[in-house]
């Protein structure tokens, strides 16, 4: 599934620890110590997954990515940061992150991330999901689009991240902060955001019911 994996960090010391650990998890570890580096190994062999710092010579990791999602919105980017600033946190919400993970890194952090990572592809790959089937409403986890029946229904990104994390745990309870981690990559107190984004998926999938339960979350029957 991951074949080539580019590690953007200048401090080498963890540059080397992440790719000792990755090169046992991939065919291929790219190492850059710098953004521009980064961007060169990048144009050159379109690393499946990108792992980066922020603060990172000659070329930033935010700067970095704005570059890379300026022809490229389907390649997962992971910040590694020792900041949890909220400023940070919102600059790079728009940069469709596939995840935010603040330092230290561990072993477990990033095993955990990599089979979260696994089990997308497999959905990917898998049949749709029925989300109404009396009324003919699927969604697809290959093509990000949700359908009813011959009408495809438009999707933002963080729309489709809340929807599949509904689906994911279809009649369980999944809670505010569940979803502003997913989300946000941490917990924001985004809730008044949260409201919006499930009212936007009412407003778009009606046959789909999601209940709202008071002052914990969501639940997708």
């Amino acid at each position: 599934m991951i074949k080539t994996i580019l590690i953007a960090e200048d401090d080498r010391e963890s540059n080397d620890y992440l790719t000792l650990f990755l090169s046992k998890k991939c065919q291929q570890v790219l190492s850059a110590y710098d953004g521009q580096e980064a961007w060169r190994l990048y144009e050159e062999y379109m690393p499946d997954l990108i792992f980066t710092d922020i603060e990172m010579p000659k070329l930033d990791g935010l700067k970095l990515i704005e570059k890379i999602r300026q022809h490229d919105q389907v390649t997962p980017i992971v910040i590694l940061s020792a900041y949890s600033d909220i400023q940070y946190l919102l600059q790079a919400i728009p940069l469709q992150l596939e995840e935010y993970i603040l330092k230290p890194i561990t072993f477990d952090k990033i095993d955990s991330f990599l089979k979260k990572m696994n089990t997308k592809e497999i959905k990917k790959h898998s049949t749709k999901v029925g989300i109404n089937k009396a009324k003919e409403t699927f969604y697809d986890y290959a093509s990000k689009t949700a359908r009813i029946g011959e009408h495809t229904i438009p999707l933002a990104n963080l729309e489709i991240t809340l929807l599949e994390l509904l689906l994911d745990n279809q009649r369980e309870i999944v809670s505010y902060s569940e979803i502003e981690e997913v989300l946000y990559g941490t917990a924001l107190n985004n809730r008044n955001a949260i409201k919006c984004l499930v009212k936007n998926l009412r407003a778009k999938i009606p046959t789909m019911t999601i209940r709202s339960i008071p002052k914990v979350g969501y639940s997708l029957s």
